[in-house]
């Protein structure tokens, strides 16, 4: 088959980073904050996925030596927003860099469905290199970080698991597992929000690195899930061919938009309402 390079899927950059800045606009606790406006103006100004990670390193320095405690609440949303967009954008830089570099003849062997696939195996092959690394990365991180004594079991076996996935030689049980690693961060950082967590004054801290790893690692994840996916669906688009039925990230994405823009139009609705009653 044709030989395809970034340039046939680079289109997702902008879909993928305007469905995010959309997000941030669509949900009111992120958007009321000026830092949240500041990254969507940006964006908007400069479309270019490089130049929005300078920027944003950039950001996150300067509020890192904020030392204000009037903007202490600031600090804490900006915190989480950074967190995310900083995840998928090194993500999505990381993605670009490795698409059009030479395949390792490692990978050539190892993976035996590349000799036999009928579309572009550099779809999968990217992302899966990509996961490897960032494994390995996590893995290192989790052994160095000190988890809350509540959460060590949730740490063994984010541990375990990263391992079982770091052997995996098949792509699409790779990718399966991923999904499963990813929803378990994704599953563990909700519960704690929505419940009181057992954790002493002598671990508030390290509590604290520890839950903005594990953001940062859930959301890397998922964008590399979520880039994964958009390129399976530009091959099928080009191939005609169905290469993976579901497309979990991208179908809740485009629901969760939906969704925050029917609540908007309600609010501005109702709120003009109660301006005529006025």
């Amino acid at each position: 088959m044709d030989k395809r390079t970034w340039k046939d899927y680079e289109k997702i950059v902008e879909k993928i980073m305007d469905e995010e800045m959309l997000l941030l606009k669509l949900s009111p606790e992120f958007y009321e904050f000026p830092i949240t406006k500041s990254i969507i103006k940006f964006w908007q100004k400069t479309p270019d996925v490089f130049k929005f990670q300078k920027f944003l390193e950039k950001k996150m320095t300067e509020l890192s030596q904020e030392a204000d405690s009037e903007v202490e609440d600031l600090d804490d949303f900006s915190e989480i927003i950074f967190i995310r967009i900083m995840a998928l954008t090194t993500t999505m830089t990381v993605v670009i860099k490795n698409f059009n570099q030479k395949t390792d003849l490692f990978w050539k062997k190892r993976f035996k469905e590349i000799n036999n696939a009928d579309h572009n195996f550099l779809i999968h092959l990217v992302p899966r290199i990509v996961g490897n690394h960032y494994l390995q990365n996590f893995e290192f991180e989790i052994r160095n970080l000190i988890i809350p004594e509540s959460l060590s079991s949730f740490g063994n076996r984010v541990l375990n698991r990263i391992t079982k996935i770091s052997q995996e030689d098949n792509i699409e049980n790779f990718f399966e597992q991923l999904y499963e690693l990813q929803e378990s961060f994704e599953d563990m950082l909700e519960s704690v929000s929505q419940t009181e967590v057992d954790i002493s004054d002598q671990e508030l801290n390290e509590a604290g690195l520890f839950f903005n790893w594990s953001m940062y690692v859930e959301a890397s994840l998922y964008f590399l899930l979520l880039i994964h996916e958009n390129l399976l669906a530009i091959e099928e688009e080009n191939t005609k061919l169905l290469i993976q039925e579901e497309k979990y990230h991208m179908i809740n994405r485009e629901e969760k938009i939906s969704e925050l823009k029917f609540i908007n139009n309600e609010m501005n609705y109702n709120e003009d309402y109660s301006k005529l009653k006025n």
